[in-house]
């Protein structure tokens, strides 16, 4: 059984997620924690971490330390952002912690933090139009890029930053002195953005923006969303509440409690200026793409050893492939699944894949066909989950991984099943998926109608409508 684990050590908080994953790619247990610990307050107000959030940084790693080794957790990642990143003693505390604790902390670039919002948010919401803006606030800075990976910037607004750079926010405060600080805000971030031009489509993540989407929440949403209109009567509503009054109002932790204000004013300034009036917030961040990155390295080497790949010119493949990652937010199954895909796709007949798993509705009637057909596929899926992944974890008994989610291995025969049926069927053209929508409608330029049951099962899997045009 595969387990990762991701830290992410930011400015207000930092997280640790440790992940088990079945042999096909389901997710067996997952075991989160937060440790509220505000390295922004030290870096932001005096350039470098002190003594004593040292000390408690010690600790929490060494805790994150003792947590991944009881769950034998095979691979890490522990990446640190903004406040990290402008410590003058950086250096000096990640050599103390790794000397302490054995966990290794790596400082991620604006760029590269730009980089795994990026995969997390398109992975979450399937295919998104190009010039759609997703939206990384943190505690000491903001990510903001296009989706097609263009304009990419990390600005330093993030909502601790924000509440040292103007401590009017860490009080209550009349209309006009908000009225004041929203507009220097908004004049700043125009500033720093250079030109802006409108988005159709914002989507964003952060702990910041999970609450304004409880705060503030747009209706009739597929996903959490912040109705942005609703921010300008809830930052007066803020401003005129102490920190403890805010918390106990809207049911925050404290350490939330103190930053929800600059984070709706940040918000508000993004919508302002990019003329935005919903934002999108799926509740993910790049914690789970560290992970996915973690578990696809780990799984390469089972992946070439046991997978011996179609050409990649293969529409049979390179369909099932489209669909296993643009459903990856509803299927909510690891790379391990696609590499049994994969695997199973491999060693269907010839003949089957010829005919798309078809069997003569006369010879056995329809319902039962449809029944062979996806039987057929369920046995393929389940045979490969055996044998195309890792070994078992050390410590870890080798029955423990033999058994394949039952869930899983009907999902992974349903998206075969689609593909198949799509190969002869759809245009030339990379498959589209809206998640928002009900029913999920997956755009493949279809040329004649599908088979009657190439549909249903994937339904019945993810338990979603879905509607393929």
């Amino acid at each position: 059984m595969l387990a990762v684990a991701a830290i992410d050590l930011g400015s207000n908080a930092i997280r640790l997620v440790i992940v088990r994953l079945g042999p096909s790619g389901a997710i067996i247990e997952t075991q989160t924690r937060r440790y509220a610990l505000r390295i922004g307050a030290d870096v932001f107000a005096r350039n470098h971490i002190g003594p004593e959030c040292q000390a408690q940084l010690l600790e929490v790693f060494d805790d994150c330390a003792k947590r991944m080794r009881e769950l034998h957790v095979r691979r890490y990642r522990a990446v640190a952002t903004s406040a990290m990143r402008d410590a003058a003693n950086a250096a000096a505390v990640i050599a103390l912690v790794h000397e302490r604790t054995g966990v290794a902390i790596e400082i991620i670039s604006g760029v590269e933090e730009g980089r795994l919002m990026r995969l997390t948010l398109r992975r979450a919401l399937g295919s998104v139009p190009p010039d759609s803006l997703f939206v990384d606030l943190g505690g000491g800075s903001m990510e903001i890029e296009r989706a097609q990976g263009t304009h990419g910037r990390s600005l330093p607004f993030g909502t601790v930053r924000l509440l040292h750079r103007h401590p009017a926010l860490c009080g209550p405060l009349s209309p006009a002195a908000l009225d004041s600080v929203a507009a220097t805000i908004e004049d700043e971030l125009r500033a720093a953005l250079h030109r802006p031009r409108s988005a159709s489509t914002g989507i964003g993540t952060g702990g910041n923006l999970d609450a304004l989407s409880r705060l503030a929440p747009a209706a009739a949403m597929a996903v959490p969303a912040i109705d942005l209109a609703r921010l300008a009567p809830l930052r007066y509503e803020l401003a005129r509440l102490s920190h403890a009054e805010i918390a106990e109002r809207y049911q925050l932790r404290e350490d939330r409690a103190d930053v929800i204000l600059p984070a709706t004013l940040v918000v508000a300034a993004l919508a302002e200026i990019f003329t935005m009036r919903v934002l999108l917030v799926p509740g993910t961040g790049i914690r789970d793409a560290v992970l996915r990155s973690l578990v696809v390295e780990e799984t390469a080497l089972a992946r070439a050893s046991h997978v011996v790949r179609r050409s990649r010119r293969d529409r049979g493949l390179a369909l099932a492939r489209q669909l296993f990652e643009l459903l990856a937010n509803v299927h909510q199954i690891w790379p391990p699944g696609l590499h049994v895909l994969e695997a199973a796709y491999e060693h269907l007949p010839t003949a089957a894949l010829a005919n798309s798993v078809h069997v003569e509705p006369e010879a056995l009637g329809a319902a039962s066909a449809d029944a062979v057909q996806q039987l057929a596929l369920e046995t393929a899926v389940l045979a490969m989950s055996r044998v195309a992944t890792p070994a078992p974890d050390l410590g870890v008994p080798p029955h423990s991984s033999a058994v394949p989610d039952g869930g899983a291995v009907r999902t992974l025969a349903a998206i075969l099943r689609l593909a198949l049926a799509l190969r002869e069927r759809a245009a030339a053209v990379p498959l589209r998926v809206n998640l928002l929508t009900d029913p999920i409608v997956i755009t493949a330029g279809l040329k004649k109608p599908l088979p009657r049951g190439a549909l249903p099962p994937l339904c019945s899997a993810l338990g979603r409508r879905i509607r393929v045009v």
